[in-house]
């Protein structure tokens, strides 16, 4: 091989164009820093593109900016710790990594527990939830009165964005289920059983916390999250690895997630059901409800409501004629199915249930799988 002619490196030094493999020098491990950008900018480029969102008031507008300035921040100084935990957890691929963190950026179902004892003769007549400021002003007086730690909480997580607002433009409150659980967030049932899985156009304008708000104040968005996971506990993050990678299809969260130690989600504007709703999750002990029994509830508001079997019937009937996109379905009616994480495909019903009111819901083949339907005399 000749060499150059002005060269001062001895000709035994110069390696050939083409060295044989033990002289190769090994390659140089890619920083975490560089990887999990990588994966962030792949995955941001497979998300689902929103679909335009409804019109948000300059102080909702302002509250998002707040927390997507701070969080932009506080999730890149975790990306790093991330990556080396997720890898310990037994994530070694770069594919597994992004299959989590994706998960948790556009899949894990977003939840909304509700008390349908008191609230679903009320979602007959309303096309929006409300939050607790509008239930506070219809019955006669304000929140902030009555709730000032709450209020005082608000102003700080969000630069002080809603201390003017009007109480139809103050947030709503709901919780990410990072396990797909079909019963929901154990450690959110006392605010009721059932619950409404938003559709994910959702995430755009939505904000999360690593605990109750109320409690802490780190926040996150649904683009910039890495400081939220890297609160979780090991069994947590594993926990969401496998759920994200197809290892389970879902995880209990009655030991996992313990008050106040759930994922808060807010969001910002308004909330409605045949826009932003996508499943209305019903809990089991309504399914054997007859015409003559009576039930009994009360809120978070401490506003106690009941109702008969044959009301809980027709409400419901009403509530789907009005919202006829949203899917009804029994929360022990299968966990990829109550969860949300399943495929049409892998939505099938594996036997009919028929109850003996005819008012009941019933299955039938010529509608979507497990949507409740309600019978005609």
């Amino acid at each position: 091989m000749s060499v150059m002619k002005h060269s001062n490196v001895p000709s035994s030094r110069i390696m050939p164009a083409n060295p044989p493999a033990h002289h190769q020098r090994p390659k140089r491990r890619e920083s975490l820093d560089n990887v999990y950008d990588r994966l962030a900018l792949s995955l941001s480029s497979r998300c689902p593109s929103p679909v335009p969102r409804p019109h948000l008031t300059d102080a909702q507008t302002k509250a998002l900016e707040y927390v997507r300035d701070k969080a932009d921040a506080n999730s890149r100084h975790e990306s790093s710790r991330l990556l080396e935990r997720l890898r310990k957890l037994g994530l070694k691929s770069a594919r597994d990594v992004a299959r989590c963190t994706n998960w948790f950026r556009s899949r894990a179902p977003i939840i909304v527990h509700v008390q349908l004892d008191t609230l679903l003769k009320y979602m007959t007549t309303d096309t929006e939830y409300r939050n607790a400021y509008e239930v506070y002003e219809k019955m006669g007086s304000t929140f902030k009165d009555e709730h000032t730690g709450r209020k005082q909480m608000e102003n700080e997580s969000f630069g002080n964005a809603y201390e003017n607002a009007k109480a139809y433009e103050q947030v709503k409150y709901g919780v990410l289920n990072p396990t797909a659980d079909p019963n929901g967030v154990f450690s959110c049932s006392f605010y009721g059983r059932s619950y409404l899985i938003l559709r994910n156009e959702v995430r755009s304008r939505a904000t999360i916390a690593a605990t109750d708000s109320a409690l802490d104040g780190r926040l996150a968005t649904f683009e910039r999250f890495n400081h939220i996971l890297m609160t979780y506990s090991d069994a947590e993050l594993k926990a969401v690895a496998q759920v994200a990678t197809d290892q389970k299809p879902s995880i209990s969260t009655d030991k996992l997630f313990h008050y106040p130690d759930y994922t808060e989600v807010h969001i910002h504007g308004p909330l409605s059901y045949s826009r932003d709703v996508e499943r209305l999750v019903v809990e089991p002990r309504y399914r054997a409800l007859k015409n003559d029994d009576e039930i009994h509830g009360s809120n978070r508001q401490g506003e106690k409501g009941s109702m008969t079997g044959k009301e809980f019937w027709e409400w419901m009937g009403i509530f789907k004629k009005r919202n006829p996109a949203v899917q009804v379905v029994w929360m022990d009616d299968g966990s990829e199915v109550a969860s949300g994480k399943g495929t049409e495909a892998q939505q099938t019903v594996k036997k009919q249930h028929v109850l003996h009111d005819v008012r009941s819901w019933s299955y039938t083949k010529k509608q979507r799988p497990l949507i409740l339907n309600i019978r005609e005399k």
